[in-house]
């Protein structure tokens, strides 16, 4: 039995009767360990102590109850483990923002905290190709803008003929995404470009140094998120494991190509492509949780172009998570959005990149 099988069984344990007062020593037993390194292992992977959980979770019926049966508060209080009226008070404000009156009455939000399961999520089974080379100085021609939404430029371009203006100069579409990121408030400085030499009136520009670059290639169905999905194995799986920092010390902005999008067809073929600098020891050790990188289990990687297969670890990693969290704040939902949205450039979806 391993660790997500021993959580899972001791939270069904808890949740079995929530009025009922968690006994360490059954802890102990179910979960086959002493029940302050059980205590310490729940903490480190949900984020909250056993008995933070336990609270938020009675607190959550306390305030089912509340809205769905006659009950007094002070029974629904001493069900649930307070000793007092006041006690249960302020801890049912702490959590709803509401007293329990208030809640009984209605008209204020009430805050659900879900029940937790822990699972085993196997990563990097599949393999990931890349190439690396070295590109000298070049520049991009297009349109900048910062919108309130990940790639919201795409809208503005087709909008305001941007797009048509330079397939006039140039004879082709902009095929070129250019993130530089995002602010606080989620909105997205983006340009829709191509590369271009010599002059570009009535167009932003961008000059590249030179600098290596790795790029990643993917293709499938647009409805499925192909984009997203190539960035989140970048993201999670082959950055931190390989000895490359994503745009470089200079923080240069990354880029995508789309090579061949058909909303028709529902087929799209892409590309992403990032500056890189090899990672300083800082940094190694970082992603590592303070020891050296594992091994990158690839032909090793050279300045000259080339063209490598990337699989993660021998064996294949194993990752717990939590598949409830409760209680994220705005910058975590804004972060989760990112990565998880949809890409579509040409029908001006959201688009984030983690």
């Amino acid at each position: 039995m391993d660790w997500a099988d021993s959580i899972n069984r001791v939270i069904d344990y808890v949740e079995e009767d929530l009025t009922r007062r968690p006994d360490e020593a059954d802890i102990a037993r179910i979960a086959a360990c002493p029940c302050a390194l059980f205590q310490a292992v729940f903490a480190q992977a949900a984020g909250m102590t056993l008995g933070e959980y336990v609270r938020r979770r009675r607190l959550t019926m306390a305030a089912y109850e509340l809205k769905n049966t006659d009950a007094r508060v002070i029974d629904i209080a001493a069900r649930y483990g307070y000793e007092s009226p006041d006690a249960f008070r302020v801890a049912f404000r702490r959590i709803h923002g509401a007293t329990p009156t208030q809640a009984r009455r209605g008209g204020v939000p009430l805050k659900f905290c879900c029940r937790l399961r822990f699972e085993i999520r196997i990563v990097g089974v599949e393999q990931m190709e890349y190439t690396l080379e070295h590109r000298g100085p070049f520049t991009v021609a297009g349109i900048r803008r910062t919108t309130p939404y990940g790639g919201g430029t795409w809208a503005v371009v087709k909008a305001d003929g941007s797009n048509e203006r330079m397939r006039a100069l140039s004879g082709r579409f902009f095929d070129l995404g250019l993130c530089f990121g995002f602010g606080a408030d989620c909105s997205n400085d983006y340009m829709c470009a191509l590369e271009w030499e010599g002059e570009a009136e009535g167009f932003d520009t961008y000059s590249y140094p030179a600098s290596d670059w790795i790029t990643f290639s993917a293709q499938g169905r647009i409805t499925e998120n192909t984009l997203g999905r190539l960035w989140q194995r970048i993201n999670e799986e082959f950055f931190p494991q390989s000895r490359y920092v994503k745009c470089g010390h200079r923080h240069l902005p990354t880029m995508e190509q789309y090579v061949e999008w058909d909303e028709a067809r529902d087929y799209c073929r892409v590309k992403v492509m990032v500056p890189v600098d090899e990672k300083r020891e800082d940094e190694k050790s970082m992603d590592c949780g303070g020891g050296a990188p594992p091994p990158l289990h690839t032909a090793q990687a050279t300045k000259a172009p080339g063209r490598y297969v990337f699989l993660r670890g021998r064996g294949a990693a194993q990752e717990r998570k939590a598949t409830s969290q409760p209680f994220a704040t705005t910058a975590e939902r804004c972060a989760r959005t990112q990565r998880s949205a949809a890409s579509n450039p040409i029908a001006e979806r959201r688009r984030f990149k983690g």
